[in-house]
Protein backbone atom coordinates (compact mmCIF):
# COMPACT_ATOMS: atom_id res chain seq x y z
CA UNK A 1 0.00 0.00 0.00
CA UNK A 2 1.35 3.41 -0.93
CA UNK A 3 0.59 6.93 0.25
CA UNK A 4 -1.38 7.43 -2.95
CA UNK A 5 -3.55 4.42 -2.02
CA UNK A 6 -4.15 5.92 1.42
CA UNK A 7 -5.01 9.30 -0.10
CA UNK A 8 -7.56 7.58 -2.36
CA UNK A 9 -9.11 5.72 0.60
CA UNK A 10 -9.39 8.94 2.64
CA UNK A 11 -10.88 10.72 -0.38
CA UNK A 12 -13.50 7.99 -0.88
CA UNK A 13 -14.39 7.40 2.81
CA UNK A 14 -14.64 11.04 3.86
CA UNK A 15 -16.97 12.81 1.50
CA UNK A 16 -16.57 16.46 0.66
CA UNK A 17 -12.76 16.57 0.67
CA UNK A 18 -10.64 17.38 -2.34
CA UNK A 19 -7.74 15.10 -3.31
CA UNK A 20 -5.36 17.79 -2.07
CA UNK A 21 -7.08 17.91 1.33
CA UNK A 22 -6.98 14.10 1.51
CA UNK A 23 -3.28 14.17 0.68
CA UNK A 24 -2.67 16.81 3.39
CA UNK A 25 -4.45 14.60 5.95
CA UNK A 26 -2.34 11.54 5.03
CA UNK A 27 0.86 13.62 5.15
CA UNK A 28 -0.10 15.04 8.56
CA UNK A 29 -0.69 11.52 9.89
CA UNK A 30 2.71 10.35 8.64
CA UNK A 31 4.49 13.42 10.04
CA UNK A 32 2.83 12.84 13.42
CA UNK A 33 3.87 9.18 13.39
CA UNK A 34 7.48 10.09 12.50
CA UNK A 35 7.65 12.71 15.24
CA UNK A 36 6.29 10.26 17.81
CA UNK A 37 8.78 7.57 16.78
CA UNK A 38 11.68 10.02 17.04
CA UNK A 39 10.51 11.11 20.49
CA UNK A 40 10.18 7.49 21.58
CA UNK A 41 13.77 6.81 20.44
CA UNK A 42 14.99 9.87 22.35
CA UNK A 43 13.06 8.76 25.44
CA UNK A 44 14.50 5.26 25.27
CA UNK A 45 17.98 6.69 24.84
CA UNK A 46 17.52 8.92 27.91
CA UNK A 47 16.22 5.96 29.93
CA UNK A 48 19.26 3.87 28.92
CA UNK A 49 21.55 6.72 29.96
CA UNK A 50 19.87 6.92 33.36
CA UNK A 51 20.25 3.19 33.96
CA UNK A 52 23.80 2.76 32.68
CA UNK A 53 26.61 3.17 35.19
CA UNK A 54 28.57 6.35 34.70
CA UNK A 55 32.27 5.89 34.99
CA UNK A 56 34.52 8.88 34.97
CA UNK A 57 38.25 8.31 34.78
CA UNK A 58 40.26 9.38 37.77
CA UNK A 59 42.32 12.49 37.25
CA UNK A 60 45.63 11.56 35.67
CA UNK A 61 44.55 7.97 35.04
CA UNK A 62 45.62 6.14 31.93
CA UNK A 63 43.08 5.29 29.24
CA UNK A 64 40.94 2.28 30.17
CA UNK A 65 42.39 0.02 27.49
CA UNK A 66 45.89 0.43 28.96
CA UNK A 67 44.95 -0.39 32.53
CA UNK A 68 45.57 -3.86 33.83
CA UNK A 69 43.76 -3.28 37.08
CA UNK A 70 41.67 -0.39 38.43
CA UNK A 71 44.46 0.47 40.91
CA UNK A 72 47.23 0.25 38.29
CA UNK A 73 49.15 3.43 37.64
CA UNK A 74 52.17 3.82 35.40
CA UNK A 75 55.37 4.07 37.43
CA UNK A 76 56.66 7.59 37.83
CA UNK A 77 60.07 8.21 36.33
CA UNK A 78 61.26 10.26 39.34
CA UNK A 79 60.41 7.57 41.93
CA UNK A 80 62.58 4.43 42.10
CA UNK A 81 60.70 1.11 42.16
CA UNK A 82 60.16 -0.56 45.51
CA UNK A 83 62.60 -3.40 46.19
CA UNK A 84 61.28 -6.95 46.13
CA UNK A 85 60.87 -8.13 49.78
CA UNK A 86 62.03 -11.68 48.93
CA UNK A 87 65.32 -10.41 47.52
CA UNK A 88 65.96 -8.33 50.67
CA UNK A 89 65.59 -11.32 53.02
CA UNK A 90 68.01 -13.62 51.24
Amino acid sequence: MTKADLVEIVYEKIGGLSKKESQDIVEAIFETMKANLKEERRSRSRIRQLHSPRQTPAEGAEPADRRRHPDHRAPRADVPPEPDPEVLHQ
